[in-house]
Order: structure tokens, then C-alpha cells, then sequence
């Protein structure tokens, strides 16, 4: 760099400003925060070797680059993420909630910089909400795991853009859910459906505030659109933002078979679903439709859609919570018509289709709500272990069963065993049930090709 106050050092008044081309050719201006000239030439010496080092590959731009990422406050790379966000489509609740559970990670830890979002502060600050504070009571391990995912993603992003060289949260687990659910859907019946759909069309209109304020207009939805929205909700599983979302244009009812169809936009999955209904549907919604204003939304939909169910159901003399303590709240008619197709006759991949899910385990481990006689059902399935007089010389024929009804418990075992060995594994998809015959202490598994006798377990298998 040259000392001509014209060319790399113009002085002034003010403090020196060092001027330079860096390693991509780029013209770069810095001020030297100084008036003495001797000090602003080191300075400018110091960034002229930088340079030639970066431009040589000895000092590593994306380490410089992470570096000035980490001297930024936190809040500007959150406000950064939030705009990529909203860039990308997602809906307004989504990046509410996302950057609300974030700031509240980022509060516990008591973060300035993204180099402070470590795992172990992750995990303290997602302990503390979970404990809860004074007599608040804490958070379920469902509302943790969204606050995990949220800064995750966010974690994530910062990779992505280049911002941290890697994600220090990557390898954080989600806690289980299964053992602490605080609020459990269930399913309705068919007659709980019929029941809650009478209601509300006999109700009156169901109002609210359009704001908090009490001069803030009233706005409402009468019994009849409550009802038919119940019947959509169920036959399609649509969402409340997405049934929120429809206009008489979404409703395409002289198809084969009728569509009701949502946005990108308000779908969850951020693609075009035209879900198929049936056609008893499909006549109720055709004269439902006749008098709807086209391009706009046939229901007004309220926020808060529990309120407005709960009252319908205490009109039906439905409770809210049953016995096991699982609530019905808006989103079980969607848990609902998931389960009703999972105990259809339709294929696993057809429920996945019509549920909109990602994998077909969410949608049979997560929504399929299996009632006590839907599994005694599956039951039937298995083979019958009654047997009649004619059985031991059957069984004798494959050779699972001692031919000699006198021999000794230790020898008819002794032979079990070295036919289970002779006949090598057992295949996984025939179901295996033991069976106690009354002319034998021993016991066999009813299978044309056994396995060796298992003294740890004596519980039926499959």
C-alpha cells in the first residue's frame, strides 16, 4: 500500500481511512480510528499482509467469515431467519410460534451470540421449562420437543447461510412422548358425530371479538355453518386453517369422484391437495353452496375453535374429557376421519395418501386411536388353539408333538428341542401360539418348523 494521502491513507480532519482491494479484487474502505499517521500505516501494513495471505489460501476466508457472524448480536441473525421464512411462504402462525420459541431458548440461556447456543445451555434452558418456575407447572415433553425443533432449525439455518461452520445442537434426541402426554386426543363415534352435528345446527350463532378491546366488532358463525363444517372437517381431515382457507371455488362437487381442494399456501405440507369426499358429502355441500359469495371464504372460522366446539358438545351432552383423560377438541375430527380410515379396508399407502403425511407410521402410530374391539378383531386372525381328539396324530404328522402320549416331560422335550434344531429358523410371519395339551406336562409352539424352547419367555409371540 502506498502512504499517498490520494491512493490507500486519506487524512483529514477526521481519523485516517485505509483504502485496499481484497483477495476477490474487491475496493474495501476501513477507518483506522486514528489521527496519527504512523499508527494508521501500520494498520494499513497489517491489512495489506491479511490480504495477500487470504488471496495465497494461508488464512481461510470462511474463518474470517464466521468470525464477524459471531461478533453480530443474536437478534439480528433471528430477524434474518425470520425473514427467510416469510420468503418461503410459511404461514403467519408458524413463524410466530417458531420465533417466539426460539427468543425463549435464547432468554434461558441468556445468549448474546450464536457461538453461546451451545448443547449443554440448549438442554439446561429446555430442563428449566420443563421443570417450570414458582407454580407454574412446567411443560409436557411434546411442547419441549417443539421448542427443540424450532431452535434446531434455526441452528440449522445458520449452517445452511454459512454463518457457523457447524450445528453444535445436531445430535440433541427429542424426549419421549409416549410417557408424559398432558393433552391426549381421542377419536369420536359415529353416534358422538350424528349427536354433535344435531347440536349445532339447532344452536344459536357463535360469536366473538374481533379484537381485545370491548368496543371491538362482533363477528360470528351460525349453527348451520357449524355443522357443516364438522361434516367437512371429518371427511376431509382438513385442518382449521385450511378449512378456514376454502371458497365456493375450492369445492369441485360434479367431479369423479368430488374434491375439495386447499391452497399451497394454507396447507401444511405447502402443496395443492385436492382431497376426494364422498358423494353423500358432495349433495349436502351442493346445496349448502348455493348461497355462498364467490372468492370468499364460506365459514368465518374463530381463532380459538375449542371454545366454540366445547360449547357444541356440552349442547350434545358430549364431555370434553373422558374417563381416560383424553380431551375433544377441534383437531380429533381430524384424528377422527384418520382412524376411520385406518380401520377401513384400505391399504396402509392409500390412509398415508389421504391423511397428507409424510411417512405412513405417523399416520397409524400417531392419529389411529385402536379400540378394544377393533383388536379383538384382529384376533380372529390367529389360529384357533382348541384342539379335538384327532390332533395329536396331526400334529405328530409334521412332527411338533411327541408320538408316545407316555413318554416323560424331559424326553418329549428333549426331542422338541432337536427338532427345533434340525429344523433351522422359524419363519417370522406365521403366528406362533403355545398350547398346553392335558396328556402332556411339556409344551410345544404349533409351528411345521420350530424353534428351540426359549426359557425366558413363556408369553405369546407373533
Amino acid at each position: 500500500m502506498s502512504v499517498n494521502h490520494g491512493d490507500d491513507i486519506r487524512g483529514g480532519r477526521g481519523p485516517y481511512i485505509v483504502s485496499w482491494y481484497d483477495a476477490t479484487g474487491r475496493r474495501r474502505n476501513r477507518s483506522t480510528r486514528t489521527t496519527d499517521y504512523k499508527l494508521a500505516r501500520r494498520i494499513a501494513n497489517k491489512i495489506e499482509d491479511e490480504t495477500a495471505m487470504r488471496r495465497e489460501g494461508i488464512i481461510d476466508a470462511n474463518a474470517d467469515r464466521y468470525a464477524a457472524a459471531a461478533r453480530q448480536p443474536i437478534a439480528k441473525h433471528l430477524s434474518d431467519f425470520v425473514e427467510e421464512l416469510a420468503a418461503k411462504g410459511r404461514t403467519e402462525q408458524h413463524i410466530s410460534e417458531t420465533e417466539s420459541r426460539i427468543r425463549k431458548i435464547v432468554k434461558e440461556c441468556d445468549a448474546q451470540s450464536i457461538t453461546d447456543l451451545g448443547p449443554n445451555a440448549v438442554v439446561s434452558a429446555i430442563a428449566t421449562l420443563r421443570e417450570g418456575k414458582d407454580d407454574d407447572e412446567g411443560l409436557s415433553a411434546r411442547t419441549c420437543n417443539a421448542y427443540l425443533r424450532a431452535v434446531k432449525s434455526f441452528t440449522r439455518w445458520l449452517v445452511h447461510d454459512r454463518r457457523m461452520p457447524d450445528d453444535p445442537i445436531r445430535h440433541l434426541a427429542a424426549m419421549r412422548e409416549d410417557v408424559d402426554r398432558r393433552h391426549e386426543r381421542r377419536d369420536a363415534t359415529a353416534e358422538e358425530l350424528k349427536a354433535l352435528i344435531e347440536a349445532a345446527e339447532k344452536a344459536p350463532p357463535w360469536t366473538w371479538r374481533t379484537g381485545r378491546a370491548r368496543s371491538a366488532p362482533r363477528v360470528g358463525i351460525s349453527g348451520s355453518d357449524r355443522a357443516m363444517l364438522y361434516r367437512v372437517a371429518v371427511g376431509t381431515g382438513f385442518r382449521a386453517a385450511e378449512l378456514a382457507s376454502l371458497t365456493p371455488e375450492s369445492f369441485n362437487l360434479d367431479a369423479a369422484p368430488p374434491t375439495v381442494t386447499v391452497q399451497a399456501a394454507y396447507s401444511k405440507r405447502r402443496r395443492r391437495d385436492a382431497q376426494p369426499i364422498r358423494d353423500d358429502l358432495a349433495d349436502l355441500l351442493r346445496r349448502w353452496l348455493a348461497d355462498k359469495t364467490p372468492n370468499r371464504p364460506v365459514w368465518n372460522v374463530p381463532e380459538k375453535t375449542a371454545a366454540m366446539l366445547r360449547a357444541d358438545l356440552g349442547a350434545a351432552e358430549i364431555p370434553y374429557r373422558d374417563d381416560a383423560d383424553r380431551v375433544f377438541d377441534f383437531h380429533s375430527l381430524r384424528h377422527t376421519y384418520v382412524s376411520f380410515l385406518v380401520r377401513g379396508t384400505g391399504s396402509v399407502k392409500a390412509v398415508q395418501e389421504l391423511s397428507r403425511h409424510s411417512t405412513p407410521s405417523l399416520t397409524i402410530g400417531r392419529y389411529a386411536h385402536a379400540r378394544l374391539h377393533d383388536l379383538a378383531g384382529a384376533l380372529s386372525s390367529l389360529p384357533d388353539s382348541a384342539r379335538d381328539d384327532g390332533s395329536r396324530e396331526k400334529a405328530k404328522a409334521t412332527g411338533t408333538y411327541d408320538a408316545n402320549p407316555d413318554a416323560s416331560s424331559a424326553d418329549g422335550a428333549q426331542r422338541i428341542r432337536q427338532q427345533s434344531v434340525r429344523g433351522g429358523v422359524r419363519n417370522s410371519t406365521t403366528p406362533c401360539v403355545r398350547i398346553v395339551d392335558s396328556g402332556l406336562k411339556n409344551r410345544a409352539r404349533e409351528d411345521s418348523n420350530p424353534q428351540p424352547s426359549d426359557p425366558k419367555s413363556d408369553a405369546l409371540s407373533n
